[in-house]
């Protein structure tokens, strides 16, 4: 009888009684702990079969465990980051904030493209008694934008091909032209255009300027200046108003700088 129960093969069920009596031993099975990974997310245990599946329950809080890994070690990676980067972080956002103060500043003086057609040079030029650089450029602005102020060191042409221009004089004085329309530059006064209207804003540029020098020179820190004078007449209306290339002590020295350029 005992042969024959223990040959049933491996499926078969073995009574205990006649495994010690056979020589066979069972391994001492401990009683089962509630672990952490058996108890609720607070502490408290969640699921009532968790004492008679002991292993499902493990394999359960480690899944979730895991699931909540990657989120928290993120969270906690960026907050460790802050505490040991602070001045890092800082000079990061201060670089920023500057390169977008850098960047607005020009898309707004600076936003304007020009296509320079062709130069050539006079030898000698009656306008300077002397060689002359001559450029021919195509200056577009786009609706809503405007040039820096400036001035031209020399004699400039220009003709609206399309859009509307509103010239700003430093002094106060608006001009506005419309396509056909042409005008001049000869006293180097300062200025900026601007494209006020709703249409891209087309300009053919003729500058004759002495050899060497720049077609256009910006006022440092876009900065907004009156003048030069153009006759008598401005100074003895308003001659304090002036402040390029200088500004005046009195009328009379306004005056004297018509008369002797100094």
């Amino acid at each position: 009888m005992l042969l024959k129960g223990l040959s049933n093969g491996p499926k078969a069920k073995l009574r205990p009684g006649l495994a010690r009596r056979a020589g066979f031993s069972f391994p001492a099975i401990p009683p089962h702990k509630e672990s952490r990974a058996d108890m609720g997310l607070f502490g408290s245990q969640q699921n009532p079969e968790s004492s008679a599946r002991p292993a499902d329950t493990k394999r359960r809080r480690a899944c979730l465990l895991r699931r909540l890994h990657f989120p928290l070690n993120s969270m906690i990676q960026k907050e460790i980051t802050m505490k040991m980067h602070p001045l890092k972080l800082k000079n990061r956002m201060a670089l920023w904030a500057v390169l977008g103060i850098v960047v607005g500043a020009a898309a707004i003086a600076y936003a304007a493209t020009t296509v320079i057609i062709a130069v050539g040079t006079i030898p000698q030029s009656e306008l300077f008694n002397g060689p002359a650089t001559v450029t021919v450029r195509q200056l577009n602005i786009s609706p809503g934008e405007m040039l820096a102020w400036h001035y031209h060191p020399g004699r400039a042409y220009n003709v609206i091909k399309s859009g509307t221009l509103t010239v700003e004089d430093g002094c106060g004085e608006l001009e506005v032209l419309t396509p056909g329309q042409a005008f001049e530059e000869v006293d180097g006064r300062v200025h900026r255009a601007k494209n006020l209207g709703t249409e891209p804003l087309e300009i053919y540029n003729t500058f004759i300027v002495p050899q060497g020098n720049p077609t256009t020179v910006n006022i440092p820190g876009n900065e907004r200046r009156c003048g030069p004078p153009r006759n008598v007449g401005e100074c003895q209306r308003n001659w304090i108003s002036f402040t390029h290339p200088r500004s005046f002590a009195s009328q009379g020295d306004c005056i004297q700088y018509i008369n002797t350029g100094q």
